[in-house]
């Protein structure tokens, strides 16, 4: 048997008329912001607010548009002993030895991203699964970011043909 609220559902039980378990806390993913230029890789941060420890995580970053590629991931503070991998966009993250993400606030996973193309794009997360330590699944909300490239800049070079002199300016 299990209890439905609106935020999730309980913990099953056996028994019909166990108590019912307080429904999940909210568990919010933030993504930073970065600025980059053409063709240059650099870090994106994601960040976890939650009231809970969390077990697991799993998410899609994606770029709208598209001027942007992950590359890899790494862990942080928050994360330390996690394994996090990814492949096309999707993060995983979990621990082997039972290590938690303690209640806080913070980065959970450092994302290398290269860009492709010039523009501004909203960094998103998409298909958002989070376990808690029993592996329920949690309820997860997610705030975007931006990722802005810009192509190189290029000094300005002044001719001056009156004179046939020449400068550099900037």
């Amino acid at each position: 048997i299990v209890a439905v609220y609106d935020e999730g559902e309980s913990t099953p039980s056996n028994e019909d008329c166990a108590t019912a378990s307080s429904p999940p806390n909210p568990v919010v993913l933030s993504v930073g912001d970065l600025s980059l230029l053409l063709g240059e890789s650099g870090e994106l941060d994601v960040s976890m607010s939650n009231d809970d420890s969390v077990a697991g995580f799993q998410f899609t970053l994606e770029f709208n548009p598209d001027i942007g590629d992950v590359l890899s991931v790494a862990t942080t503070d928050r994360t330390e002993g996690f394994e996090v991998s990814t492949n096309n966009g999707i993060v995983v993250g979990f621990s082997l030895t039972g290590d938690l993400i303690a209640p806080g606030d913070g980065s959970i996973v450092s994302v290398t991203v290269v860009s492709t193309a010039v523009g501004s794009a909203t960094a998103c997360l998409d298909d958002v699964v989070i376990s808690d330590p029993s592996g329920q699944a949690m309820n997860p909300t997610s705030v975007c970011g931006t990722l802005t490239v810009t192509e190189e800049p290029v000094d300005a070079i002044v001719l001056s043909v009156g004179d046939s002199t020449s400068s550099e300016g900037t």
